[in-house]
């Protein structure tokens, strides 16, 4: 059976997502159908992005809906659905396999208790209440997005004061 979640629609909901898969091939989180959730990046292996959110990376094997995860990674998404969605783990193809999570809009009736009917006789099930927020936002009218503080040891190589201008040779 897969985990089937119920949470409130338009509502942000921060998901954690890791992985480790010993084949050593490319593996994909990816919500279906694509237009049921807006998905954002807020972390890639317990890295910040840049810029938080970062623009979305679009190209034939990353999509706002879709993420690539190595052989052992962790990626970290504030997941807003406005519809029922399902989230499969694939190495390319979507099957019934590959379906990990149900996501269900909860309804007013379900809202009425702590526990979904449907989630109170199901051990795979789990309501979500909103309990805090979590957009990937600084301000979540403006969309105002935000940079986080980074570690000492962790500089912003795009930043312009972080030139490097070595190099070494390197031979096989």
């Amino acid at each position: 059976e897969n985990l089937e979640l119920f949470i409130s629609p338009d509502t942000y909901y921060y998901f954690r997502v890791s992985s480790v898969v010993y084949d050593g091939v490319v593996n994909y989180v990816e919500f279906d159908p694509p237009s049921s959730c807006n998905v954002r990046v807020v972390a890639y292996d317990g890295v910040y992005r840049s810029e938080i959110p970062g623009p979305t990376l679009v190209d034939k094997y990353n999509k706002h809906n879709r993420h690539m995860m190595t052989v052992g990674s962790r990626v970290d998404l504030a997941v807003a659905c406005n519809k029922h969605a399902y989230i499969h783990f694939h190495q390319g193809n979507l099957t019934e396999q590959s379906k990990l999570v149900t996501i269900h809009m909860e309804t007013s009736e379900s809202r009425e208790t702590s526990v979904s009917p449907v989630a109170a006789n199901n051990p795979t099930s789990l309501s979500l209440p909103v309990t805090l927020p979590s957009s990937p936002y600084w301000n979540i009218e403006t969309e105002t997005t935000w940079k986080p503080r980074r570690p000492y040891y962790m500089p912003d190589l795009l930043a312009p004061s972080n030139v490097v201008d070595d190099y070494w040779s390197v031979s096989l």
